[in-house]
């Protein structure tokens, strides 16, 4: 019998529903009984909407109100010292419930959203420096900082990284997902239970008391699988039939440890369960329950003989990005009495379903489908091709610019955008549905344009920006500014907890028809000259490049992905080439999804890194040597991409940092000893409401001069400024240059 199903569903409801009660809860327009009740009927919406389709299942606990690895954690316990010690009344009221078998969701709220938020102390962010006191461990002066965010393997969507260490303490102190299962079954639905598997789930997690971050983590699989066991337990005895444990970590690279951990816990769960069994009385106990092994962003390569020999019930096998699992030897060979779940629609992408290609891989009669070839002949391929590269090397061009520019040492910038605050959101619905007419958006527009760089100009930063209020989103609007992409109204999704996004759908060949950024920034530009009355303000060129164009797209299917990067690359560098023709010298051009593009498998990182790179250069090399390029990253490992980062020849690179607690302020960095061109480490985490004390951004910035060479640090936040309050804005920047003045006279 053939039934159908999915992995999960979307989170955020048809018009996010969720991102506005869930903002509406923070801002405490809606009490904590109207937000669980409001997610409820989110959830129950799904449900309905899947039964609807005709599938045979739904699933539960793909839902989440910011992010399933946080709800992960929480489930468990993963609650990070400096949070245990904020709330520890309300966890020692919570484990005195849960000792007596009593489990109030109600009360882990603020808990949850403090780890995925942080927690603002607004009176002492005017403190002033008082030297380099490490402000990074525990408590800080700006509140308690978040978890740190990673993206989820190779999307543009970002979890939350828990913090584990020898003395977590796991247990079982939620039952949201046994609840959701039972509401799903009361609601009369057929319901799979989804969780995220103990090693995919440590892959996210940090370890915090060993100096290298990976080297035991995998090793808490075996304290995991007591909590994990008790879980199952409860939603067996709730009447759940299958789980489904999400395992997508088997489509990277994943060595011995890995291998060995993943195979102990499989290997043992049954026999905890057994074992937990009895200790509840139970004797002769056999499972009822079944287990789905679900991986996908890829193929199971080689571990798929070693998954085939543990005591899974069923697997899922993600035939859109993982054909090669696809083989007739594979049928062959499959268990009888094994599921076999096929993931034949590319849930990733926006493209309607190919049904006769889904009709013959179900039928097993196609062996592996190459990949669409077509990247050889590409200009990104060529990498001697002068349109791929600056006459003058960094160290050369750095001189010249030195002498143009003039910037004292560390110059002060932001990377892009600034709010976009109810009244601009008002006024771009109100164009859109016709209400006001273009010039009276423009008018507005420019406006607040005009008030960002007197703002700017007010506190003192050294390099402008003009805020992008024309933009709603870095990557929507370029695509509504190119032939051959189009958006959608309503196309939301999810990016990091009640951020959504809409990705713009790319369906035919990519060209610039006009100049898309050029008259706002000239404006701003001359607006800077204006107010100032000094031709050495400069307002930088925003642009976003063509590799985080394609990632942030729905991309078509026919041609190779190369073939979309080259054509975008071709239009950024027109307009690159225009900015500069108009007097703007300082050009950043965006790259915050380069490393999440790097194929989840090695032996395709050659090829990716090539093109994408090359994408980059073609976009920015036809400047002249006196125009300064930037380009911006965010969520990466950059120590791992140093070799790419390089490659890409940029005059200064600004990088997301203290979201990911610090890893360049390190004295045996690897990044800081080979990087040598302009770098801006983020000072400050954009993404919490906390403003960082004076204090804070003192000791990071003073680290950062250990590691980095003082005539090539810039100061900056770690990314843009658009989801923040103009009030938060201010006061951040505000103690930043104050900072980096300060620390200027003494160096």
């Amino acid at each position: 019998m053939v039934n159908t199903t999915v992995l999960g569903f979307p989170r955020m409801g048809s018009d996010r529903q969720l991102k506005k009660l869930v903002e509406a809860y923070w801002n405490g327009k809606v009490t904590l009984p109207e937000l669980t009740s409001g997610a409820q009927k989110i959830r129950a919406s799904s449900w309905d909407q899947m039964k609807s389709l005709g599938l045979d299942f739904v699933t539960v606990g793909d839902f989440s109100l910011y992010d399933h690895i946080l709800d992960t954690a929480i489930m468990f316990n993963v609650v990070p010292p400096r949070f245990q010690e904020h709330f520890k009344n309300e966890l020692d009221i919570i484990y005195s419930e849960v000792a007596s078998n009593t489990f109030d969701l109600s009360k882990w709220q603020d808990i949850y959203f403090a780890l995925a938020r942080g927690i603002e102390n607004n009176k002492s962010t005017q403190n002033n420096c008082v030297g380099e006191q490490d402000c990074n461990n525990q408590k800080k002066d700006g509140g308690l900082p978040s978890l740190e965010m990673k993206k989820w393997f190779d999307t543009n969507y970002h979890s939350l990284v828990p913090e584990i260490s020898s003395e977590s303490d796991y247990k079982l102190v939620n039952l949201s997902l046994v609840e959701e299962f039972e509401h799903a079954k009361k609601l009369g639905h057929n319901a799979r239970a989804v969780i995220v598997g103990p090693i995919t789930f440590l892959y996210y997690c940090k370890l915090k008391d060993s100096l290298n971050e990976d080297s035991n983590k995998y090793s808490h699989a075996k304290k995991l699988i007591k909590v994990y066991a008790e879980l199952i337990i409860r939603l067996e005895n709730a009447g759940c039939e299958w789980i489904q444990f999400d395992e997508p970590i088997l489509s990277t690279d994943i060595d011995d440890n890995i291998k060995e951990y993943f195979q102990y816990f499989y290997k043992n769960i049954d026999l905890e369960l057994e074992n937990q069994k009895k200790n509840l009385g139970v004797v002769n106990y056999k499972k009822k329950i079944k287990f789905l092994l679900a991986n996908y962003f890829g193929d199971y390569n080689d571990i798929l003989s070693l998954a085939l020999e543990l005591p899974f019930d069923g697997y899922h096998f993600d035939l859109v990005y993982g054909k090669k699992d696809l083989s007739e030897s594979l049928f062959r060979n499959y268990s009888t009495d094994k599921v076999i779940s096929l993931g034949i629609i590319d849930g990733r992408n926006i493209w309607k379903n190919d049904s006769a290609e889904s009709e013959t891989i179900l039928n097993a009669a196609l062996k592996y489908i190459p990949n669409i070839s077509a990247i050889s002949g590409s200009i990104l391929c060529d990498e001697s091709n002068p349109k791929l590269n600056r006459s003058l090397d960094y160290q050369s061009r750095k001189k010249l610019q030195s002498e143009i520019f003039k910037l004292p040492l560390l110059p002060t910038t932001s990377i892009g955008s600034f709010p976009q605050t109810l009244e601009l959101r008002k006024y771009r619905q109100q164009y859109k549905k016709g209400e006001i007419t273009k010039d009276e958006y423009d008018e507005f527009i420019y406006k607040k344009t005009e008030q960002c760089i007197q703002w700017q100009l007010d506190l003192g930063i050294d390099v402008l920006v003009h805020g992008e209020y024309e933009r709603n989103d870095m990557v929507e609007f370029f695509g509504e500014n190119m032939t051959g992409f189009t958006t959608t109204k309503n196309g939301w999704v999810q990016s990091y907890g009640s951020r959504c996004v809409k990705p713009p759908i790319i369906y035919a060949d990519v060209s610039r028809v006009r100049p898309m950024t050029l008259e706002i920034t000239k404006f701003a530009q001359d607006k800077a000259w204006e107010i100032s009355n000094n031709k050495n303000i400069r307002v930088k060129g925003m642009l976003t490049g063509p590799v985080t164009i394609i990632q942030w797209s729905f991309v078509r299917n026919d041609v190779h992905i190369s073939r979309v990067a080259e054509q975008i690359a071709y239009a950024i560098r027109e307009e690159v080439l225009d900015l500069e023709k108009n007097g703007i010298e300082i050009i950043q051009v965006d790259e915050p999804a380069i490393r999440e593009g790097l194929p989840l498998r090695s032996e395709n990182h050659e090829v990716y890194k090539k093109w994408a790179v090359n994408g980059f250069k073609l976009s920015t090399s036809g400047v002249k040597n006196e125009t300064m390029i930037h380009t911006h990253m965010c969520y990466s490992d950059f120590n791992e991409i140093l070799p790419l980062i390089k490659r890409m020849d940029t005059d200064v690179l600004t990088v997301e940092n203290s979201k990911s607690d610090l890893k360049l302020i390190t004295e045996n960095c690897d990044f800081a000893e080979n990087y040598h061109a302009g770098i801006g480490p983020g000072i400050y985490d954009v993404h919490s409401p906390i403003i960082p004390s004076k204090k804070e951004i003192y000791t990071r910035l003073a680290a950062l001069l250990k590691v980095f060479e003082k005539d090539a640090l810039w100061v900056n936040p770690d990314c843009g400024n658009k989801t923040r309050t103009e009030e938060q804005v201010d006061l951040s920047l505000k103690n930043m240059i104050a900072v980096a003045k300060e620390l200027r006279a003494l160096i």
